[in-house]
């Protein structure tokens, strides 16, 4: 067995004993659940709702909206708090120094692992949005949307989510590696994200990372935000996050975390 592999398993049963899966499931499930019910106790012309072409468009464009400017930032930044906290309260940096491997592995066990993590809620959100569209049908005895479920596009646009959040990752992360305690970096990266939100036609809203999935969002609209910013969304998320690893390797040689 590698040192990255140990690593890997260690920071997973780690995550494991976090008890994480109930807050994923929650996130994942959180909109399409309500959707579903809200179609489920619709009433009227019900075959009406799913007839038109662009209805799983609309319909995915609904349950993006909270997902992308409110849950899967607010998630990111809690579970990466949560991650270093859980490892600070038990000592576990102190036991990372004293062992073989160097503390920049454990680290990249650690943020591999959170990004598996949120890989598997975007995979799990699509699927649930595509259940939320289709159970209502089957159950009011309609007929099913007409137009073939979009696979590639909703995937595409999970995968772009997936980039315009690395940010937010890595820098709640390093927040949360430097600044002791759990609620001030947990305070400063909810205030990161008010404070993106807030100024999302500010033309220099692209330097604020915590705002980029619902700038990825808006980019729909006929004068989107993120119009003037230098590059996409997904893009800065993937320079910032590069940028990132690289701060992240130069803290850990030269002010590793303490417990």
């Amino acid at each position: 067995m590698t040192p990255f592999t140990a690593t890997l398993r260690a920071e997973a049963l780690k995550l494991k004993r976090a008890g994480l899966a109930p807050l994923l499931l929650g996130t994942a499930l959180f909109v399409p659940s309500i959707l579903l019910l809200a179609r489920l106790r619709a009433s009227g012309a019900r075959a009406a709702v799913y007839a038109p072409a662009d209805f799983w468009v609309q319909h995915l464009h609904t349950a993006w909206e909270a997902m992308a400017l409110m849950l899967l930032p607010l998630w990111l930044v809690l579970v990466s708090t949560l991650i270093v906290h859980i490892e600070t309260r038990a000592s576990g940096w102190k036991q990372l120094r004293a062992g073989p491997h160097p503390l920049l592995l454990a680290l990249a066990g650690k943020l591999l692992l959170l990004l598996a993590v949120l890989a598997t809620l975007l995979l799990l959100f699509v699927l649930a949005s595509f259940l939320s569209g289709c159970l209502p049908a089957l159950w009011h005895g309609v007929p099913a949307p007409s137009a073939p479920f979009p696979w590639f596009a909703a995937l595409s646009h999970a995968a772009q989510a997936f980039a315009a959040l690395l940010p937010i990752a890595l820098l709640q992360t390093l927040l949360a590696l430097q600044l002791r305690g759990f609620a001030l970096p947990m305070g400063l990266g909810i205030g990161l994200w008010v404070l993106a939100l807030g100024s999302l036609s500010w033309p220099l809203n692209w330097a604020i990372p915590y705002g980029y999935a619902a700038q990825l969002h808006l980019l729909d609209q006929p004068k989107p935000p993120a119009a003037g910013w230098p590059l996409p969304p997904p893009a800065l998320g993937l320079i910032f996050s590069l940028v990132l690893l690289q701060l992240a390797a130069l803290l850990c040689r030269w002010r590793p975390p303490q417990d």
